[in-house]
């Protein structure tokens, strides 16, 4: 069976939508139809049932039953990819959350290439949380790390961090240099809005007063530390975002005087329930370098 005609079908099985599928894919809507033609075709299936003005795809009880064996299959071609690598290599598929991997997860890559000894080898990806408990799922992805926590079925999760949050300005002249903030005392100027988990939301919400300044909403790194850039604007992040951005920008952390602080970030590390024993080796050992890290750090 052909790997991108497998793939395509465990998008559809994920969108249920082949407009979606195809977006997902960065491909033609003819081109996914084609593909799952073709798979069609080699297994001697019906795998979608097709009805005119359909907006959701339905899969045939045939085509329930495959997805287990196009999870397995990619399974069974990502351990034959492990084979064709060097005897002494393994070959660990990261994804992670954009500020996680910059501001945490970056120092363990680093680690990993300046260690002539290392035997590990790794395809780094940044996605969205929901997005690698997906592939986590699909075992597209061998180690993920997430904000929050899901309950799927086949996915371990465990907690690798816990973040206290920071309110960083700029360093300028207009900033206000103290070592305690009240975000009240910011209402005059632009916040750039990190995006948090729900939690950090909520709280947000009810304390947040804007003004008439409207803020920026953010989701990665490097957009919030060119916005930082700006006089006049602060933000509320993470230990490790806060402490990436010391190294980047010249800024003022402060704690947050709030009568009830923001919650700590919680990260969480994710693997599939049933790895081979060359993955689970290597995830073990990265995950531990991670929290051996975190420890060192204090975010634990």
């Amino acid at each position: 069976m052909n790997l991108t005609d497998i793939e395509t079908f465990l998008t559809l099985v994920e969108t249920r939508n082949i407009t979606k599928t195809a977006e997902s894919l960065f491909v033609t809507q003819p081109t996914v139809s084609r593909r799952l033609q073709n798979l069609e075709e080699e297994v001697g299936i019906e795998l979608i049932r097709r009805k005119k003005g359909m907006k959701q795809i339905e899969l045939t009880e045939k085509g329930e039953a495959f997805v287990l064996v196009a999870e397995r299959w990619i399974s069974v071609w990502q351990e034959m990819n492990l084979i064709r690598q060097e005897e002494s290599s393994t070959l660990l598929t990261v994804s992670s959350v954009d500020t996680f991997n910059t501001a945490v997860l970056a120092n363990i890559y680093r680690d990993v290439l300046a260690n002539p000894d290392n035997k590990l080898k790794l395809h780094v990806q940044t996605h969205h949380s929901a997005t690698i408990y997906r592939l986590i799922e699909q075992r597209q992805v061998d180690i993920g790390f997430v904000l929050f926590n899901l309950n799927y079925k086949n996915v371990n999760v465990r907690p690798i961090a816990r973040e206290k949050m920071y309110i960083v300005q700029r360093d300028c002249n207009t900033a206000l240099h103290s070592l305690h903030l009240h975000t009240d005392e910011l209402a005059d100027r632009t916040e750039i809005h990190f995006r948090g988990n729900i939690n950090f939301e909520n709280w947000h919400s009810q304390w947040i007063n804007y003004g008439g300044i409207s803020p920026v909403y953010v989701d990665t790194y490097a957009l919030l530390r060119r916005l930082l850039s700006l006089e006049k604007t602060w933000t509320i992040v993470p230990a490790s975002v806060a402490e990436q951005l010391q190294q980047d920008l010249p800024i003022i952390v402060s704690h947050v005087s709030n009568d009830i602080a923001p919650p700590e970030r919680i990260a969480y590390c994710i693997t599939h329930k049933n790895m081979s024993d060359y993955l689970k080796q290597a995830a073990k050992q990265f995950e531990s370098a991670v929290a051996a890290y975190v420890r060192e750090k204090g975010w634990n």
